[in-house]
């Protein structure tokens, strides 16, 4: 009878600790989405997916063809020919275009070739 209770007890204090656990979880995830109505923001660090090979084209260094024709209609020195995947991923949902000298709140784009 003495191990009966003695995991009663023990289920009832496991129980209460998971029942406290999840209130406050719930609360925290409350909090985390509570009214944000900020802008999203994607930061991208021109990883294998995301490089274009800016740093190529803005030191001289010749690319050769197609270096960008079919994604923007004209050369533009890029290493790849088509879409990246942040290109997509910036496209849905779209997001604000970022101006020079502004506050960065649409995202930004750092990346390079090499």
């Amino acid at each position: 009878m003495k191990k009966m209770r003695e995991r009663k007890s023990c289920f009832s204090l496991s129980f209460e600790a998971l029942l406290v656990v999840l209130i406050l979880g719930l609360q925290f995830l409350e909090g985390v989405n509570g009214g944000c109505e900020e802008a999203p923001v994607i930061f991208s660090f021109g990883d294998s997916n995301a490089d274009t090979g800016g740093l190529a084209a803005g030191l001289g260094f010749p690319v050769n063809p197609p270096n960008g024709r079919s994604f923007f209609g004209r050369s533009t020195g890029r290493l790849s020919d088509g879409r990246l995947v942040i290109d997509f991923l910036c496209k849905f949902p779209p997001l604000p275009k970022r101006k020079k000298g502004r506050k960065c709140i649409g995202g930004i784009e750092v990346n390079r070739s090499g």
